[in-house]
């Protein structure tokens, strides 16, 4: 029915026999009938004068006749490039992103196969499920866009392209529907949402499960931006050794699934004060709200007792560093992460030279 063959910079899918293909693809894209789908790499700085032509250079390359060729162009290594196979359709994925904080870079390519005979109307339903289903696997994997006040989920790329081919005659099975309530429809739904964040984890390597620490990163929220911070309010004589413990802190600090926990639950109602859905509020961050200081208290106490709760007080007020470009839960949160560890050194030492030797 079809052939699947994977090189060292393309991946393709052809046919003995011509198929119907819907598809945004950059290369004859559209409604038409073809004999092969053509996806190849290109690397990060590409810059070709005429891509276009290079594509169709490269499909010639490879023994397919251009005319008769789908052609997609993606920065992802073929190698991490994914097939999934379901009941009656096969995915074939290669997905990027290249930094899930801006997505500048990077190009989602999904192509489905069917033997069956496919609809027009079922073909464009199919690009729509697949688009469906591919945004669901970006907010599985929390990929984010955005600056520090406030981030959204990444739905795609810039670039990403759909191509769905039905491989099956009228005498064929008639798909006539592929809404995700159809059978069809949910298998597609099904392996190109466990397809894409496949093919992500291996590209980016960005597994669903990753620290705390790194989900700040793609928030901006930097490792240096919080001992930043933390020493900002620094009073002793030896900034080098505080500020080399102070970063080592946060790090184990963020180990800790309490810790984690909070400031998940930060990052997420921060997205709730931005998107207007806490009733309560009319402000981002009015006089009246605790939740944001409970929260920084929480983890400062957990740190460190009473001494990161007086220490998260000042942090709190004074607003240094990047607590004053954050909003009104993450502030505190990090705020109550950068007091607890301050604090929590100073109560070492306290107990290691307890006469101040």
């Amino acid at each position: 029915m079809w052939e699947i063959r994977q090189f060292e910079d393309a991946i393709a899918i052809s046919s003995s026999e011509s198929f119907r293909a819907l598809s945004s693809a950059v290369y004859n894209g559209g409604y038409r009938e073809c004999a092969a789908i053509v996806n190849v790499h290109v690397g990060l700085d590409y810059d070709h004068e005429d891509p276009i032509a290079d594509l169709i250079k490269r499909i010639s390359e490879m023994g397919f006749n251009p005319e008769k060729s789908i052609g997609m162009m993606t920065a992802v290594d073929m190698e991490n490039a994914v097939i999934e196979e379901g009941d009656g359709v096969t995915a074939v994925i290669t997905a990027g992103l290249s930094n899930p904080a801006t997505a500048d870079f990077g190009t989602i390519n999904i192509i489905l196969l069917t033997a069956g005979f496919m609809t027009e109307a079922a073909m464009a339903n199919a690009i729509i499920t697949a688009t469906e289903a591919k945004t669901a696997a970006l907010i599985d994997l929390d990929a984010r866009t955005g600056d520090i006040k406030r981030t959204s989920f990444v739905t795609g790329t810039t670039t990403d392209s759909v191509v769905v081919a039905s491989f099956g005659d009228e005498n064929s099975d008639l798909i006539e529907y592929t809404g995700l309530a159809t059978p069809i429809g949910a298998e597609i739904g099904k392996i190109v949402k466990k397809g894409v964040r496949h093919a992500i984890e291996l590209q980016e390597k960005i597994p669903l499960k990753r620290k705390v620490i790194d989900r700040l990163h793609e928030r901006g929220i930097n490792l240096d931006d919080m001992v930043d911070c933390g020493m900002s309010l620094y009073i002793g004589d030896d900034p080098a050794s505080v500020s080399g413990r102070l970063k080592s802190g946060i790090e184990d600090a963020l180990m800790d699934v309490n810790i984690e926990s909070l400031m998940i639950a930060a990052m997420r109602l921060e997205e709730e004060v931005y998107a207007g859905r806490i009733c309560g509020l009319n402000d981002p961050d009015p006089v009246y709200l605790l939740a944001d200081e409970l929260i920084g208290i929480a983890i400062a106490e957990y740190i460190a007792g009473s001494r990161g709760l007086f220490n998260f007080t000042q942090y709190d007020q004074k607003k240094p560093g990047i607590l004053s470009r954050l909003g009104p839960f993450l502030d505190d949160a990090i705020g109550g992460l950068v007091a607890g560890v301050m604090s929590d050194i100073f109560n070492h030492d306290v107990e290691a030279y307890p006469d101040g030797e």
